[in-house]
Order: C-alpha cells, then sequence, then structure tokens
C-alpha cells in the first residue's frame, strides 16, 4: 500500500516496508482481514466493491467526549495510541488486499481490533488552516475567524476542499513546511507525516463529510480441513507444473503476505514522464536512499563530424515529492573549432552552442547519505550534494582523470569511499575518499596485468563492484575488455578480472581471469561473485559466452561453475540473493536463466520483440546479425522477491517474468511500452517506483497503488527547468547573493515565513541551525558566505548563453536593482540581524528567476 510518491506505507505517522502495520510484540497482520469504520470509510463507497463493510457507530459516551474536546478525529477511541492515516489511494489498495485474501485464523486473531485509520479531527484541520490560507491566499470564510473549534466537521472538510482544488504537489509542501514551523506546542507532532497525505487528499476532493476510522475484523476463513503435510515429491510436482500447492485456508504459496506484497509490486503503472528527453540515449540512472531524489546521465555526440548535434541536458536530477527536473550541465568543455571537415568554418561554429557537452557515462549514489558521483568523458567524476530540498544538486567537487571514464563504483561499507576506472592502461582504477580535499583525496590506484602487458590491444575498465558480506567488504572487483572487433564470429577473447583489497592495496589472486569480461555482480550474503565473459577456445559447439560463478579457497577465487550461453554479447548478469538462480540479458533480445542446480541447460529463453528502430533485411547488402548491431535486452532487475524478474529491451516493452513457472507461463505482463528502445532502468529503494531511460533521452517514472478509477489516468509530464546562463562578466550584486541565500535559508527549512500577524515575518524554521552570534561561531557564517559566493559564480556561469539576448533586459533593470540594494543588507548580513531573512524572502519574491530580472 504505498502511494504514488512515497517511499513506504506509513503507520502511525511512522514508515513501514510491511503491508500492514506492526506492533511492538506482534507480527504483521494477514491479508485476511476487512475494514470496519465508524459513522463511514471515506464518503461514498467505490463501485467496484461488492461485499458490505461492517459499520461500528460511535458509542454514546465516546460522541459526547469528542464534542466536548471539540475533536471528531476519534483520539479517544484509539486509547491515547498514535493516530495513522492512509491516504485514499492506499485504503483502497488496503481494502481490495483484504477483502481478496486468505489468511491464518490464529495470525488474524492477534490483530483483531487494530487500528489502521484515522481521520484528521476538526480540531487538527483548524490548526493546518493558518497554513492553508498563508499560502493559498486568504478569502470570506467563516472557518477563518477565531471560533472556528465550534464547526462541523463537514463544514471544514467542504472549507478546506474548496481552497485546495486543483493544488500541485508544489503547493503542498510549501503549506506542509508552514505547517509545521507553526506547532510550537507539538500538537500536530503525532501527524507530522501525514500532513501531506491528508492535503493531496483534499486537493482531489478525496476528503470524507462524516469523520471514519479503519480497524480490522477478521472475516470468515475459507472453509477447509486442517493443514496437512506434504511429501517433497509432491511440491516438486507442483513447481514443475508452474503452480504452487495450496494449503487450506491459506494462499497459493501458504504466505498471505507474500502475495498482497506481489499484487501490490503488480500494480505498477506510468506515472510521470519526460518527452522531451536529455542529449540522447539515457545511460544511466541513480535513486538517492531517501527514494524521492533521482538522477539520469545521458550520452553526446561530439566528434568533430557531429558536433552540431550536440546536445544539453546530459545530466538532470529530479524529485518525485516536487515533480520537477533540473538540469545540471557542469559536465561539459569549451567547444573547440575542427581543423577540417563540415564544422571547421568560422560561420557554422558561431551558430553552435560555445559549450560542447560531453556523455555521462555512469551515475551512482552514495548508499549512506546524500551524495551523488557523476563520471563522463570529459576526464571528471563530480561529486554533488543532492541533500533535501530535493533536487538541489549543488557540486561539492570535481576529481581530475587522464582520460574518460567509463565505470564508478560506490561502497555499501566504506561510506564516501569510491573507485572509478578510466580508459588509460596505468592506474585505469582509483580509489578516493570523498571526505579529503580534492588534492588529498586519491587514496589508491591499481592497473590491469594485461592491460600493461599489452597496450596495443587497449584493454580498459568495463565494470567494477565493491564486497557486499563483511568478507569481502574491502575488495574490489573490476573487469576489463579490449577495443577489438569479432575474431572468428566471437568478440575479442583478450580481458582481465582484477580483484583488489583497498584497506592494503594488494592484488586478491583470480584463477581464471584473462577473458573479455563485460560484466560482474557479487553476491550480498556470501563471498562470491559472478561475471560475463567471452567463451574461450575450449567453449562447447554453440557456446560464444560464459556465465562464471567464482568463489574463494584458500586465499584466492576460482571458477566453481560455467553456465554457457549461446549468445554473442552479454549487457547484464543478475544472481539471486540464494545463489539459486543467474540470468543473462543479452544483445539477441533474449535473457537467458539457469537454476544453478541444473547449469548444464538454460532453463528459460525470456524473449522480447524486434527493435523500434528498423534493421537491414537479410537481402541488404548492410545486414549483419541483430545481436552485432542491436543493443538488445539492456535492463535486467529482480524485484523485491524471486518471483518477478524485469527485463526492458530495444523493442521499448518492460516484461514482467515469474521464471518458476513453466516456460508458456512465465511471462506475468508487459508493464510499458515506450516511443523508444529501453536503455536502463532502476527501482526505488523500496521497489514502489521504477525509473527507466530510453534511446530517445526520455525518462518514464512507473509507481505502484495509482487509483485505476480515477477519470483521467494519463501519465503526467515532468516540470523541467533549463540551468540558467549568465554573462561572467557581470558585477556580483551583494543584494542578489543575498536574495539565494534567504531562499537557501527557506529551501532548508532554516527559516519559515510567518503571516499569523498581518505581515509577513522571517522566524525560526524546524531546521534551524544559528543565531551565529559566539565568536566560535563566525568560522560557520563565513563558511556559508563562501558557499553562497560559490553558489553565485555557478549562477553567472548558468546564464551565459542568454547573455546576448538579455542584455537589453538586464540594462532596463539597473536602476531597480540598485535602487532596492541601498535599502537591503549586502553579504555580510548572514553574521547579523534577525531582519535580514525577512527583508531577502520580499527581494526573493520579486525576482524572476527563469529571466533573471526584477518584476516591475
Amino acid at each position: 500500500m504505498v502511494r504514488p510518491g512515497s517511499s513506504s506505507l506509513r503507520q502511525g505517522g511512522r514508515r513501514s516496508q510491511a503491508i500492514v502495520p506492526e506492533v511492538a510484540g506482534q507480527g504483521p497482520a494477514s491479508g485476511s482481514a476487512s475494514a470496519s469504520a465508524g459513522a463511514s470509510v471515506e464518503g461514498a463507497p467505490s463501485p467496484r466493491l461488492r461485499k458490505k463493510r461492517k459499520v461500528e457507530p460511535l458509542s454514546d459516551g465516546a460522541a459526547r467526549a469528542v464534542q466536548e474536546d471539540k475533536l471528531v478525529g476519534l483520539g479517544a477511541l484509539s486509547g491515547g495510541t498514535a493516530r495513522p492515516y492512509l491516504t485514499f489511494e492506499e485504503r483502497g489498495v488496503l481494502r481490495r488486499l483484504m477483502e481478496g485474501g486468505h489468511g491464518d485464523a490464529e495470525e488474524l486473531a492477534r490483530w483483531e481490533g487494530q487500528l489502521m485509520h484515522v481521520d484528521f479531527s476538526a480540531l487538527e484541520m483548524h490548526l493546518l488552516l493558518p497554513s492553508i490560507l498563508a499560502v493559498c491566499g486568504h478569502g470570506s470564510s467563516s472557518s477563518a475567524t477565531d471560533d472556528s473549534t465550534s464547526l462541523s466537521f463537514s463544514e471544514l472538510v467542504r472549507d478546506i476542499t474548496r481552497r485546495l482544488a486543483g493544488a500541485s504537489d508544489h503547493t503542498v509542501s510549501k503549506i506542509v513546511r508552514h505547517a509545521r514551523g507553526r506547532d510550537v506546542d507539538g500538537t500536530l507532532r503525532e501527524r507530522n507525516f501525514d500532513i501531506e497525505g491528508f492535503l493531496k487528499d483534499a486537493a482531489h476532493g478525496h476528503l470524507p463529510q462524516n469523520p471514519s476510522f479503519i480497524k480490522f475484523s477478521a472475516p470468515l476463513l475459507r472453509r477447509g480441513g486442517p493443514d496437512r503435510p506434504v511429501a517433497e515429491v509432491q511440491r516438486r510436482l507442483y513447481r514443475e507444473l508452474g503452480a504452487s500447492y495450496t494449503f487450506p485456508g491459506r494462499g497459493a504459496t501458504g504466505d498471505p503476505l507474500r502475495q498482497e506484497k506481489l499484487i501490490l509490486f503488480d500494480s505498477l503503472k506510468l506515472w510521470r514522464t519526460w518527452p522531451a528527453g536529455g542529449s540522447n540515449d539515457v545511460l544511466s540512472l541513480g535513486w538517492a536512499a531517501d527514494g524521492d531524489v533521482f538522477a539520469a546521465g545521458c550520452a553526446a555526440l561530439t566528434d568533430d563530424d557531429n558536433m552540431q548535434y550536440n546536445r544539453r541536458k546530459n545530466l538532470v536530477i529530479g524529485g518525485v515529492s516536487d515533480n520537477l527536473l533540473r538540469e545540471l550541465p557542469d559536465h561539459r568543455l569549451p567547444r573547440h573549432r575542427p581543423a577540417t571537415g563540415p564544422n571547421s568554418t568560422q560561420n557554422i561554429i558561431n551558430t553552435m552552442d560555445p559549450w560542447l557537452y560531453n556523455t555521462v557515462s555512469a551515475v551512482k549514489m552514495s548508499p549512506q547519505g546524500h551524495k551523488m558521483y557523476t563520471a563522463s568523458f570529459d576526464h571528471t567524476v563530480k561529486v554533488w550534494d543532492v541533500a533535501p530540498p530535493v533536487g538541489r544538486g549543488r557540486l561539492l567537487a570535481t576529481l581530475q582523470h587522464d582520460s574518460r571514464v567509463d565505470v564508478v563504483a560506490t561502497s555499501v561499507n566504506y561510506p564516501n569511499v569510491i573507485a572509478t576506472g578510466s580508459k588509460v592502461a596505468a592506474d585505469g582504477v582509483r580509489v578516493f575518499n570523498t571526505e579529503e580535499e580534492v588534492s588529498s583525496s586519491l587514496h589508491a590506484s591499481y592497473s590491469s596485468a594485461r592491460a600493461m602487458k599489452y597496450p596495443d590491444k587497449h584493454i580498459h575498465s568495463s565494470c567494477m563492484q565493491f564486497g557486499i558480506h563483511p568478507s569481502v567488504q574491502s575488495l574490489l572487483l573490476t573487469g576489463f575488455s579490449p577495443e577489438g572487433s569479432l575474431v572468428d564470429d566471437r568478440l575479442a577473447p583478450d580481458g582481465d578480472l582484477g580483484l583488489w583489497n583497498i584497506e592494503t592495496s594488494q592484488r586478491v589472486r583470480i584463477i581464471g581471469s584473462s577473458l573479455n569480461t563485460f560484466d560482474c555482480i557479487w553476491q550480498p550474503k556470501s563471498a562470491k561473485f559472478a561475471t560475463a565473459s567471452v567463451s574461450n577456445s575450449q567453449a562447447n559447439r554453440g557456446t560464444r559466452s560464459y556465465v562464471r560463478l567464482y568463489g574463494a579457497e584458500g586465499g584466492s577465487f576460482r571458477v566453481m561453475m560455467e553456465l554457457e550461453c549461446p549468445a554473442l554479447d552479454i549487457n547484464e548478469v543478475t544472481w539471486w540473493d540464494d545463489e539459486r538462480y543467474a540470468t543473462a540479458s543479452c544483445t539477441d533480445g533474449v535473457t537467458y536463466v539457469w537454476d544453478v542446480r541444473m547449469y548444464h541447460r538454460v532453463m528459460h529463453s525470456l524473449r522480447h520483440e524486434e527493435p523500434i528502430v528498423q534493421l537491414p533485411t537479410g537481402d541488404d547488402p548492410a545486414w549483419r546479425p541483430r545481436e552485432k548491431v542491436d543493443t538488445g535486452v539492456r535492463y535486467a532487475q529482480w524485484g523485491e522477491s524471486n518471483d518477478r524478474f524485469y527485463t526492458g529491451s530495444s523493442d521499448g516493452i518492460v516484461k514482467s517474468w515469474n521464471i518458476k513457472r513453466a516456460a508458456e507461463d512465465a511471462l506475468v505482463r508487459d508493464l510499458v511500452s515506450l516511443e523508444g528502445g529501453v536503455m536502463c532502468g532502476a527501482f526505488s529503494p523500496d521497489f514502489s517506483k521504477l525509473l527507466l531511460g530510453d534511446t530517445s533521452g526520455g525518462l518514464s517514472l512507473l509507481s505502484v497503488g495509482l487509483d485505476e478509477d480515477e477519470e483521467d489516468d494519463r501519465p503526467r509530464d515532468f516540470v523541467f527547468q533549463n540551468a540558467v546562463e549568465v554573462d561572467e562578466t557581470e558585477e556580483v550584486n551583494p543584494f542578489e547573493v543575498g536574495r539565494m541565500e534567504a531562499r537557501v535559508l527557506i529551501d532548508r527549512g532554516e527559516m519559515v515565513i510567518d503571516h499569523s500577524k498581518g505581515t509577513a515575518q522571517a522566524i525560526q524554521g524546524p531546521h534551524y541551525n544559528g543565531p551565529w552570534e559566539a565568536d566560535d561561531d563566525q568560522h560557520r557564517a563565513s563558511t556559508a558566505r563562501r558557499e553562497l559566493e560559490a553558489d553565485h559564480a555557478r549562477f553567472l556561469d548558468n546564464r551565459r548563453r542568454q547573455a546576448a539576448a538579455s542584455t537589453l533586459a538586464r540594462d532596463s533593470v539597473q536602476v531597480t536593482q540598485a535602487t532596492k540594494a541601498d535599502d537591503a543588507m549586502d553579504i555580510d548580513a548572514v553574521e547579523g540581524e534577525d531582519t535580514a531573512v525577512s527583508t531577502r524572502e520580499q527581494a526573493l519574491e520579486d525576482f524572476d528567476f527563469d529571466r533573471g530580472i526584477f518584476l516591475p
């Protein structure tokens, strides 16, 4: 029950990964339960429901107590416990799961009467009204008076629904920040994580006209005899038939919660899109640990003959909660003039962007914090701060390399440590500690022995990953591939596989490591890893590539098992956590699946359709086999369990599979069909959202829990913000810097604007870090000022492309800027007065960031 834009189900103001709430000392509730409500559940029942819900009206005593306290939210009925709130979509999913589930009566008995949802009370809605009025504007409403607590629940609902009708997610976020800043006595603290859901329900007209609560009430279970033991032979028979044995009174797998999760994850549906797209093919995607911030890196054309097709938007960062995408233009170089060719004339150069945007080959997020690492063909890896506010994308550091950087790896065990692979033989693998200064951040560097021995074969890193299991957490695994062509209908065989201990800088021996390696992956629960590589000369007939499974033995690693693959080239290799299933997704449009217990044969061949881009046919002289010219299956990922496996290919389709079924029934469904071929994909940490990138540079976001009953269920586009260019010669305006500082303080929640006293005042916010009055804090103030100056320098750099067009506009506002600057504080105001933030906020409201001018 995860609503779009949330990272997990919320229970009692806290987030839980479970489908149903958990209470200390009790297990999760079974899905076989029904909802009961006081008064009503949420207004008119859904027409999709067929069963009548059990209704429990409030007792007279409880009703009197509620009326005396001016509460309708049933806080007293929960016995003083937390009052959880589920959104309209979450309640719908919950009902469908509970009414269709089958559970264990003993398990359900533990949850009988458990409170799952309580509507906002009249008092809570009254406390939210000033924030709604402050953001959405004042108006005539009886509920805005001081005695609004005496009004009925339904009157408050109608007023709030009217004011928030059609409100955007951005408006909702502003109201939430304002409300949290006003909640000085902590009345709404218990609802802290529920306010956003309540406001979104109001914006969509989903608030009930009568107060309600929902709790578990166990229905009659399907009649059946007691559980009987099943022989292992019978279990195997059911599995081979593509089914599971059904226990009496239980779901198909004997685990109702697991089945409910599958139903939820199978509800993935297209929710947000960015059809305009990036500079070219989307090559890499990354999610922050909070499941809200994401980023995408794209390819770019930079060769002399095609640089006229070079486009910006090679790196974008976005947020789910604010539906916003922003361009980060820093991976670029000054455009050069080719010596020869169609783009060598000065007239052509004058029509082009002065910057040449480079391919962003890898995007990685720190598993522990809010850092992002991006690798590019501009010979750099950049370190970004992506902490809230969503999508800020502040550049922290640039790590220079000797050549283009192809791969980046982060460690789940070593915070702030990354590894990079660049296109050089000597010291092509580097390890950095990003907590250190840039000049001293390089921790170690390594080289492939075969790359050094055969420099003419141009063997470079193609994949890398840090160990996950504690026994191998200090080991860095790196695969190497050559820049070669086909040899006897096979890819060039020469390559390497390196393994280094980053604590000792010693290389760990791998027996069987000299092949061209496409991909590599560690097992999270053991000291084992898998690789995808070309086959060697000893391969059996029809075998053109390998999936090799390695294990530790006597201080080194050796091949435990070799899975023979008929495909020429492998894009992605996966190995499920329990080491049972391995897959290889290939350029021929097929993903091959093995059960490692029967490694001698392929278990499944999961096929996609023909590519969207029409390839030459057999009669065309340019014809070549698909696997040599097509990208094939570029996306392959396991779901939350091994009951679901997802693939995306050049046909533009993302498919969901259950590899435990028989071959003819393995396909669960096609999730989505895109305009371009699928190039990459990534689930959010809680698997509630799936982000996809395609060959057109577009992004598509799928989410679970979308309401199927909505009249207009078409996906909405992300709002995109281009980086604004500015003239570097423009003089730094202290007033402008102060205004930028005000925006940062408000976005971070350190300051909020209070309208409760009739005038706008800047007051301390929930994340206030000051004041900076003590001598010891002066260093912090100067550091903040330097950061603001750096931000402004980047702001100037970003507006360069608009300099010529906006010269007249800037001239026309110079007098206005100078006049306002005389009345405002300069950048040194960061050390001082309480009125500074209020003045900066007024300046912020008077400035158009998109055009870079003050409003008249």
